[in-house]
């Protein structure tokens, strides 16, 4: 399961302790998202949730069945809840009876961390108006992330292209992200840029001069 917030509520706990059929703990008990998170990776309970890395929601393979799900089902068009839920049991049915298989990983990581780099790059010159700032947050910090630990993995024109698109946009991304009514939100967004630019700065990837 992924990393999100609403995946690690208190309300999630009492739903997976409701289908397991145990009393779920109290909320003081699980008063944070650590307690919460180790409550349901526990093994003593019928429903046992799995994360996936933080920013690896790609890893979880049932993402390929849901995508052969969206474009076979939800393309559709449907008059009613009911005509969309029939569709979706009906399509669940029918992989079920015909088109079940083993879904097998083939993805061997090769440029992965290019690739990662050079589309958060693409995005900055296409796309900085319409980041959400939770999601413009995460991106900062993998990208800070892998400077940290993953810069001898990556060759230097990624690296060139990332800073590139950071110097050019970095006054647009500021103005983003005061726009932000969410103080916290705001500030966890500006902490994440300048995290990055003095990671970049420190790599003598960006001029000292530059400031967000």
């Amino acid at each position: 399961m992924e990393n999100l917030s609403t995946h690690r509520c208190y309300l999630f706990c009492q739903a997976v302790a409701e289908l397991s059929g145990i009393a779920c703990p109290p909320d003081r008990d699980l008063s944070n998202q650590g307690q919460r998170m180790q409550w349901l990776c526990r093994d003593d309970k019928r429903i046992v949730i799995h994360f996936t890395p933080c920013h690896g929601s790609w890893l979880n393979l049932v993402e390929c069945w849901l995508g052969i799900m969206g474009s076979r089902v939800l393309r559709g068009s449907f008059a009613s809840p009911n005509q969309l839920k029939a569709a979706l049991h009906a399509f669940a049915d029918d992989w079920n009876l015909l088109l079940a298989h083993q879904f097998k990983w083939s993805y061997d990581g090769e440029s992965f961390h290019d690739k990662t780099l050079r589309r958060f790059a693409t995005v900055l010159y296409t796309s900085v108006p319409m980041f959400e700032i939770r999601t413009l947050t995460k991106q900062l910090r993998l990208m800070t992330n892998m400077l940290t630990d993953y810069i001898a993995e990556v060759a230097d024109d990624p690296w060139h292209q990332l800073a590139a698109a950071i110097s050019s946009h970095s006054t647009a991304l500021a103005d983003l992200i005061h726009q932000e009514p969410g103080p916290r939100r705001k500030e966890n967004a500006r902490n994440a840029l300048d995290d990055l630019i003095a990671a970049l700065q420190q790599r003598a990837l960006l001029p000292k001069t530059l400031a967000a």
